[in-house]
């Protein structure tokens, strides 16, 4: 004797399920494409900073980025982080994220060795960035320089927090930066 002839609702049971595996079958047949996908056309450490270029598959748009120290995975928020992008030959922004809260209103400041200090306003995320001049200026500095400075200001106290940065490989990860945004079509050639 089959189930369902044996008692209405073990029917009744048996048809709902049917019915949601149906939705679910469905549902996964019908469902939107997932998130975006990129690809990685390139990745090289070069002492503290690397390069990773990519292509991202939804707008078949190329990307690269110049980042020191790399990313690293760990529970105290780890360092912060300076990037350096190419907007068009020779037009550099310098982006200092700066690691954990900063105090609201507090300036953050990027030393190369014993440079002149250059000073930025972060927005409420730790992010500053110098463009124009200021930045020809600092990479100028990071290719010629051994280490960094950052200092900002920590939360709640205000305490001053100063993270030094080595910038061994900086020159070689620029050269392979320039180099494969031209490669990849981001730039182009002089």
């Amino acid at each position: 004797m089959s189930p369902c002839t044996s008692t209405l609702p073990v029917c009744r049971f048996a048809a709902a399920i049917g019915a949601l595996a149906l939705l679910a079958l469905a549902a996964g047949l019908f469902a939107p494409p997932g998130a975006r996908a990129s690809y990685i056309l390139y990745f090289h450490t070069f002492g503290d900073w690397s390069v990773i270029c990519w292509t991202d598959e939804a707008s078949r748009r190329n990307g690269c980025s110049l980042t020191g120290p790399p990313p690293a995975i760990d529970l105290d928020g780890g360092h912060s982080q300076v990037t350096v992008a190419e907007q068009a030959a020779g037009a550099f922004t310098v982006t200092l994220r700066v690691r954990g809260a900063i105090q609201p209103g507090q300036p953050a400041f990027l030393r190369v060795d014993g440079n002149p200090v250059h000073r930025a306003a972060p927005d409420r995320l730790g992010s500053a960035a110098w463009s124009g001049p200021e930045a020809g200026k600092i990479i100028d500095e990071l290719k010629a320089g051994s280490g960094m400075v950052v200092r900002s200001f920590a939360a709640g106290s205000g305490a001053a927090r100063d993270e030094f940065l080595s910038l061994g490989g900086f020159g070689d990860a620029l050269t392979a930066y320039r180099g494969n945004l031209r490669t990849f079509g981001i730039l182009r050639r002089k």
